[in-house]
Formats: C-alpha cells, structure tokens, sequence
C-alpha cells in the first residue's frame, strides 16, 4: 500500500477479558494468526499489536464524551504492503464489527472513520 502513514489506524477496545483472551478473539475475528509472544496478530492485510492503556481508568472508562481514551486496551494496526486501501479499510470494519458482536467497547482512531461502520464507533446508537 502506497499511502501506509494515513491508514494507519488505533483503535481503544474495552473488556474484562485478559490480554490473551483478547489476542486469541483478534485472532478469531480476524483469522489471523499469533506472532511469537509479542502481542501481534498478522494477517493478509494487517498487523495488529495489542497493548495494555497506560491511561487505563476503571472509574473515567464508563463516563463522559471521551472515555474510549481510559478503556483498557489499545490496538496498533498498520496495513501490510500487499493490502489495497480498500480491502484494508474492511478488514478494518470487520474487525470493529467483530469486536462489538463479542461484547467489547470498541473505537477507531484514524483518518479514515468516516469510511468506518458507526464512523469508528463514535456513533454507538447508529445502525450499520
């Protein structure tokens, strides 16, 4: 992909669950597959590391306008070279859409969330 540096996409996913069980419904929703122990699911048209919030706030995750920033975990995603921008943008999409059906919080921070179901998740109440 030629334009790597706008599409590269974070997205803060909230849940109980543990980093593993997370990684292991990323690699489900995803079919994807576990690089090392790093944290990483790779698949055709992405990587996705996963990581702990470090601004993780149990109390300020259920409140307020912006409170996706305290949710507990955030996803790094960055396209890989062979994807299309729009093959990326739905696996993107599915991934966001997956995260929902499983019951997590999930928003989208990129330059392209307008292309996103929900517009990332901003608009929970909307329809897809």
């Amino acid at each position: 992909m030629d334009d790597n540096k706008t599409m590269y996409c974070k997205i803060y996913v909230d849940s109980d669950m543990n980093e593993d069980q997370l990684m292991g419904l990323i690699t489900r929703i995803t079919s994807g597959s576990v690089i090392s122990r790093i944290s990483t699911v790779s698949t055709e048209d992405f990587n996705i590391y996963i990581d702990s919030n470090e601004d993780f706030d149990e109390s300020r995750r259920l409140r307020g306008q912006d409170q996706f920033l305290f949710y507990r975990y955030y996803l790094d995603i960055d396209p890989t070279d062979n994807a299309t921008q729009v093959r990326y943008i739905e696996s993107v999409s599915n991934l966001l859409q997956g995260l929902w059906l499983s019951g997590c919080k999930a928003v989208a921070s990129c330059d392209f969330e307008s292309k996103l179901p929900r517009s990332g998740g901003y608009q929970a109440s909307s329809v897809d």
